[in-house]
């Protein structure tokens, strides 16, 4: 027994204070193992044994059997008990409660491991009159803690709230956000801890419960512990959930052990609103996908109207040039017929050049001669060689072998895809994404095909599906098409064979298949 202010050893003393500091004591205030400790009667020293599980004598007030005076625990003279050293006196108790001075993270430490592993001992080592803002500040320690150490949750406390005041996670701020996250992690659980106490104790009310309110306070801060899960590196968010479990698993047996009820409302008491925060949890989620997939639908009809404009204002006007001889998209921007805008990918490029044989169409329209622009127009449409099958100009792609008029409404003659040199980070998205699945999604590389067709995301396995059902190559990956680097029948494989009679593939000389010998459309005769 020693001082919890100084560390004075209390033993042999009658009086009730500490002769060191002057601090008061009580015997009641400190837990022994049982009949470790010797209690001797204040009037004839007839001593007693402690027996109960702190050590206490049990009952604490009675009638000395020598001297017949009353006595009572806490005004009677403790010593230990014979062989036994005064450190081995004292019981294991609440390494958070029973430290004296400021905390340490080794107190801190001993108490998790205990509310991990040993929550029966440490609530029984909590003395019911503990200030509760010393167990409380365990709680939010523990939870200010794994919101430290997860790397991830900081951010996923406060971005929800500072995202929309455009506040991103970069550099300095992200430092801020972090250091805010750890701090507002630590202040939500000062608000949880009594929300789920008030809770508990509600339903523990139907059982009778035989510690008051502040016992379950105490009961729902030190079972905390579990809240470390979260703080694993990365990986918090997955194991989080399995800590709140732990919480309340080790809540509902530190509450039936102080309250004596019985254990199915016990462990309701203890599991019931991690449970319920789980499955409400779950419910949130899911909304926020369905609300997420419904703004992307949006987002893919607002964008997929000015697209399907600009495809076919480009397909018309190629289309139309091409009544008496083909022309190179970049010759009708270099005349006048198209804007160099129709060539960028409205709200998904990040750049407004315009490429064409090296040279950036948007920028050199204000600065070249007629004679120069007359020039380069004369060069892109020589530029059409019979050997290519598509090339890129900008963010669009011209395929150049779907006959004319089209057999397929679903066929493309111009497609969409963000220039992957301009655009690195639709490329990359691209490439990765149809790696894993296979498909492309919005804002990938496959954006637009066809004025019929107009919309975010067409697969461009479904399209060389079509293309191989009229005899035509299949079309690589758009990205890959570059304005320096077209699609040639070199470099195209031969279509895969289709049977004759699927409907996609009517016989030869019906209206819409394309003649064997036929010519690449827009070449004129």
């Amino acid at each position: 027994m020693f001082c919890k202010v100084c560390n004075y050893a209390l033993w042999n003393l009658k009086e009730r204070t500490c002769p060191e500091c002057g601090t008061g004591f009580a015997p009641s205030q400190f837990r022994f193992r049982p009949n470790s400790i010797r209690f001797l009667c204040p009037h004839c020293s007839q001593q007693y044994y402690g027996t109960s599980s702190t050590g206490h004598l049990v009952p604490r007030e009675f009638d000395c059997v020598s001297c017949h005076n009353r006595i009572d625990m806490d005004r009677m003279v403790l010593v230990p008990e014979a062989g036994i050293d005064e450190r081995q006196t004292r019981a294991r108790g609440n390494p958070w409660l029973d430290r004296t001075g400021r905390p340490h993270i080794a107190d801190w430490f001993r108490a998790t491991v205990m509310s991990l592993f040993a929550p029966v001992p440490l609530i029984a080592a909590t003395d019911d009159h503990a200030p509760p803002r010393r167990t409380l500040a365990y709680a939010v320690l523990t939870a200010a803690i794994a919101s430290a150490t997860s790397l991830i949750m900081p951010f996923f406390v406060l971005l929800p709230i500072l995202a929309p005041l455009g506040i991103n996670a970069n550099g300095i701020e992200a430092l801020a956000i972090y250091a805010l996250g750890v701090l507002a992690s630590g202040l939500l659980m000062y608000a949880i801890v009594p929300l789920y106490a008030a809770i508990a104790h509600l339903i523990l009310l139907g059982g009778s419960p035989k510690r008051p309110f502040r016992t379950t306070l105490h009961a729902v801060a030190l079972s905390s512990g579990g809240n470390m899960l979260w703080g694993i590196p990365l990986f918090g968010f997955m194991t989080g959930p399995a800590g709140l479990i732990w919480w309340g698993v080790s809540l509902s047996i530190m509450l039936r052990a102080v309250h004596r009820v019985r254990a199915p409302r016990a462990f309701l008491a203890g599991l019931g609103p991690p449970i319920a925060l789980c499955l409400l949890g779950l419910i949130a989620f899911i909304l926020m996908i369905i609300w997420s997939l419904s703004l992307a639908s949006a987002a893919t009809a607002a964008i997929g109207q000015p697209v399907q404009a600009q495809v076919t204002s480009v397909e018309t006007a190629w289309t139309s040039a091409a009544a008496t001889s083909e022309r190179h998209v970049g010759s009708l921007i270099l005349d006048g017929t198209l804007p160099a805008a129709i060539a960028i990918a409205p709200a998904l490029s990040q750049t407004s050049a315009v490429i064409a044989a090296g040279i950036d169409l948007s920028a050199s329209l204000s600065t070249m001669t007629d004679e120069q622009r007359e020039a380069l127009a004369a060069s892109l449409d020589a530029s059409l060689t019979p050997d290519i099958i598509a090339y890129r100009i900008g963010d669009l792609i011209v395929i150049r072998d779907v006959p004319n008029p089209t057999p397929s409404s679903s066929l493309w003659r111009v497609a969409y895809s963000p220039e992957p040199t301009a655009n690195p980070a639709f490329a990359q998205m691209a490439a990765s994404t149809q790696l894993a699945i296979g498909t492309p999604v919005p804002f990938t590389s496959q954006m637009i095909g066809g004025p019929s067709n107009a919309s975010i995301g067409p697969s461009l396995i479904d399209q060389n599906r079509i293309r191989a059902s009229h005899g035509l190559p299949p079309l690589p990956p758009l990205e890959t098409i570059l304005a320096g680097s077209p699609f040639t029948t070199t470099s195209a494989p031969a279509p895969t064979p289709t049977d004759p009679a699927t409907p996609e593939n009517p016989p030869e000389g019906t209206p819409g298949h394309a003649p064997p010998d036929g010519p690449i459309p827009g070449r004129g005769g």
